[in-house]
């Protein structure tokens, strides 16, 4: 609407902000004939597009202009952002009839725009002018223009990040507060409408004129499944079909083995010829997935996972994939193109096969996605708030006249099914992990992918809490001779070192090995903070576009939340009833249990009882704005739009169980496994010269604990007594199995009932007091638990007869075991000179996964399924 001269005959009032509005109402009061506009637009807009044309040399605009997001807006010219809502509404603040679509957050309700775009090449000139003439961005255009990148992220959630207070605040600051020390950052350039709160939001480009497919607005864009349990059950039972990879997957390993189910087993078969290898498909579809992430984190991305590049662990040799010579153009590995098409399209993912070798391949990629995520829901939370916003501010400021037909528009603007972009509470990825290391490792990797552009909050408080302090604790006596205290140390990290490096990495001198922790971590995309005391101080110069980072903030506050099995157990298991809150957990989208076998020697019923509070229903409103929740959710549908990632170093069957029972995404899911050739197998690590015999025991799956014991007790325990056999170690994976077996070993006579026990629960005394009377052979039976090994590392000497009451979960544990009997044989003279040494090893049809990674493949499919139940190994 046309303003009267002089301000329109309004009384202005102090301060800079009203006088820049002043201002400008007397600049742009006069009336403009709509013919001159519509000419100087197309005049302005032509010549600017030529100039920039020659200036980028060829079509690069061209391209440059093709490439817009799923969410309606541009990737490079910033005035495009203004588009649709110019486009709704006119010049003088009437609308149009395209006003619903207008502001449409979803890729198929943009087509209007994309089609204005591709048909008047010169939009953001056009826009430039007309919001000019409108007056529409007055708030943003003159001399108090600020990059409100901060300011309008935190419109809702404005104490939840520690960035910035509220819009009327920050506007406060930034026109007349000059004495505070914090500011948000101006924008002084001349493209600053590049830089406004759209720019990143939901962007992904980086720099390819086609564009593969949007997995988060894919995924979270689908409609809410049937209710009806027999057309629920219908629905999803697709993705209960698993099928393995066709046409096989050549740029891997031979030893690697894939299987999906649901839209991206569909997808890769649609896209993949008959008898084409599934190879160069795998790495098209990453390509797609790829070229929509997010920019600040493609910048790094390279950066991080060059020495991964270099190495490409898991690539087939036959390709040559290991060369050393990295292509340019190349983003992913090969593991990691295989990976990322279902990780891109939240389906379930459970990954065994993960090594010391390819733990950066698969973390880098894990770290990648979450970051993606969050910054891509995060910023679409603000993008919608800002729309909003401003419709609501076009209604209060419309005159009473023509109030009526814009507060409709508005009205359905807000109302409809595109503004539903949240959950019931904040956090929205749960990361399980065993030990504060690991937590240090994932974290570290998460910021060095945003790079610069983060600015993190309690980082130094983090890393003191996370890594080991200056003093580790050293557990030997000050002594006044240097040499002496030269002497344990130099025996302290000789027997660090020969406890292995996985064990090292865990739990090393150097990394904190404590399982009780928690963090929550929230992010703020798009956020542009600097105070004068960095730049008095020289730190350094913040730019729009940044992340807001913060740790230790609040659950109900938080994005991500970092947490061990147990501290999540205690926080959501209160002392009573009303202490028991879980409604942080009930809007978890995307769930990662990484380390997963150190999780199960840790304690897996933690894991099992945390992932059974996943995306239940709220208890409690929570200050939860139901209009935007999401409708899935609504209908108690959350647990088939949460993406659960498993990542082993083994499949175990209490794995394998939990992942069947909890994965449900309707992304479908993908299976990856090693094989195990023979030459690759850990019995062949075996060093001593030693008769090796597995003996395979009948038994059900209800009681094969049962038949196990009842074998020992009846074959083995006899022949021990009858020979009087001395210097027998017994393993026993189990602990349950052990007390068991202690039990047992109690009740019968005194040569079986002479023995020690070494668990991870045994003081230190007691294990030193045992391994000298076994090594000793004062007591003739040790039993030896699995976890006390995996956390402790004992190197037990004097054994010259090793029994495994059952096969042990990690491959490297039997030839560490057999390796004993060589110490025990040749090593302590209090030895006695008896039989050569022996090994049993008790297993059953269950135990296939673990036998194969001790045998091979081929040998454990011939010992479980054959006729014959005693099999012989000779080193």
């Amino acid at each position: 609407m046309a303003r009267g001269g002089k301000g329109g005959g309004k009384k202005s009032s102090s301060g800079k902000k009203a006088r820049a509005k002043a201002k400008v109402d007397r600049h742009w009061g006069q009336h403009v004939d709509d013919d001159e506009i519509r000419a100087a637009k197309y005049r302005k807009g032509r010549s600017r597009l030529l100039k920039q044309k020659e200036k980028n040399g060829g079509n690069r605009s061209d391209d440059k202009r093709s490439a817009i997001h799923d969410d309606g807006y541009h990737d490079v010219d910033g005035f495009a952002r203004q588009r649709r809502l110019d486009d709704n509404v006119g010049i003088n603040g009437s609308t149009t009839s395209s006003s619903s679509s207008g502001f449409s957050s979803d890729g198929d309700s943009d087509a209007d725009m994309e089609s204005s775009l591709s048909d008047n090449g010169v939009g953001g000139a056009l826009d430039s002018l007309l919001s000019s003439i409108g007056g529409r961005d007055r708030k943003r255009g003159d001399s108090h223009r600020r990059n409100d990148v901060s300011v309008d992220a935190m419109d809702d959630d404005s104490d939840e990040d520690g960035v910035s207070t509220t819009l009327n605040q920050q506007e406060d600051e930034q026109m007349g507060s000059d004495e505070e020390d914090e500011d948000v950052v101006e924008v002084s350039s001349d493209e600053e409408e590049l830089d406004s709160i759209d720019d990143d939001v939901d962007s992904g480009t980086t720099g390819t004129s086609s564009r593969g497919e949007d997995g988060f607005a894919s995924h979270f864009n689908m409609a809410p499944l049937p209710e009806s349990d027999d057309a629920l059950a219908e629905a999803i039972a697709p993705l209960q079909q698993v099928r393995k990879v066709p046409c096989g997957t050549s740029h891997l390993d031979s030893s690697l083995e894939v299987v999906l189910s649901g839209p991206i087993l569909d997808r890769l078969q649609a896209t993949s010829p008959s008898g084409r290898d599934a190879g160069q498909t795998f790495t098209e579809l990453s390509s797609g997935y790829y070229s929509n992430l997010r920019q600040v984190l493609t910048r790094n991305w390279k950066r991080i996972n060059s020495k991964s590049l270099r190495l490409n662990v898991d690539a087939n040799n036959d390709l040559g994939d290991r060369s050393g010579n990295v292509n340019q153009k190349k983003r992913l590995t090969s593991l990691q193109s295989t990976i990322y098409p279902s990780l891109s399209s939240y389906a379930d993912l459970q990954l065994t096969a993960e090594s010391r070798e390819n733990r950066h391949d698969i973390h880098n990629l894990l770290a990648l996605h979450v970051l993606n995520h969050v910054l891509t829901s995060r910023g679409r939370v603000q993008k919608h708030n800002k729309r909003m916003k401003e419709l609501r501010e076009r209604e209060a400021n419309e005159d009473a006249a023509d109030s009526s037909g814009e507060a409709e528009v508005v009205a359905d603007g807000v109302d409809e099914e595109r503004w539903r972009d949240q959950g019931y509470t904040r956090p929205k990825v749960l990361i399980m992990l065993p030990t504060r290391g690991t937590a240090l490792a994932f974290v570290q990797r998460m910021v060095s992918l945003m790079g610069e552009s983060a600015h993190i909050d309690h980082l130094d408080r983090f890393q003191t809490e996370f890594s080991v302090g200056v003093d580790n604790g050293d557990d030997y006596d000050d002594n006044d001779n240097d040499n002496e205290e030269g002497n344990l140390a130099q025996r302290r990290r000789t027997v660090l070192q020969q406890k292995g490096a996985d064990w090292n990495e865990l739990f090393g001198e150097k990394v904190n090995d404590d399982d009780d922790f928690k963090l929550g971590i929230s992010m703020t995309p798009n956020a542009a903070r600097r105070t004068k005391r960095r730049e008095k101080s020289g730190k350094g110069k913040d730019s729009s576009g940044g992340i807001s980072v913060k740790f230790f903030s609040e659950f109900y506050r938080s994005d991500i939340i970092l947490a061990s099995p147990l501290a999540l157990k205690m926080a959501t298991s209160g002392d009573e009833d009303k202490d028991y809150d879980v409604d942080f957990l009930s809007s978890v989208e995307v769930c990662l249990v990484l380390h997963a076998d150190v999780l199960l020697m840790q304690n897996w019923d933690h894991v099992t009882s945390c992932l059974n509070e996943l995306n239940q229903q709220p208890t409690k409103t929570n200050e939860t704005d139901f209009s935007r929740v999401r409708n899935y959710l609504l209908a108690g549908q959350a647990a088939y739009w949460k993406q659960l990632v498993f990542v082993s170093r083994l499949a175990d069957p209490f794995i394998m169980s939990t992942f069947k029972r909890h994965a449900k995404s309707v992304g479908g899911r993908l299976k990856l496994r090693r094989k195990v050739p023979a030459d690759e197998a850990t019995v062949c690590d075996v060093l001593t010269r030693v008769r090796q015999v597995f003996q395979r025991v009948p038994c059900s799956i209800q009681t094969q604990g049962d038949d196990r014991l009842k074998y020992f007790s009846e074959k083995v325990l006899p022949q021990i007594v009858r020979l009087r056999q001395k210097h027998t170690l017994i393993y026993i994976p189990s602990y349950f199995d052990f007390v068991s077996l202690r039990n047992l070993l109690m009740k019968a006579d005194t040569t079986a009932s002479n023995f020690v026990s070494v668990t991870e629960y045994s003081r230190v005394s007691e294990v030193s007091r045992g391994r000298a009377r076994f090594n000793q052979g004062r007591k003739a039976i040790m039993l030896y638990t699995g976890r006390a090994h995996f956390f402790l590392r004992h190197g037990i000497k004097g054994a010259r007869h090793l029994i495994l009451f059952g096969l042990p979960e990690h491959a490297e544990f039997y030839p560490e075991l057999m390796n004993m009997l060589m110490e025990g044989a040749s090593g302590e003279s209090e030895v006695e000179v008896e039989a050569p040494s022996s090994c049993l090893a008790l297993f059953t049809k269950y135990d296939a996964h673990a036998l194969e990674r001790i045998v091979g493949t081929k040998h454990c499919e011939r010992m479980v399924k054959g006729e014959k139940s005693t099999f012989l190994f000779c080193s």
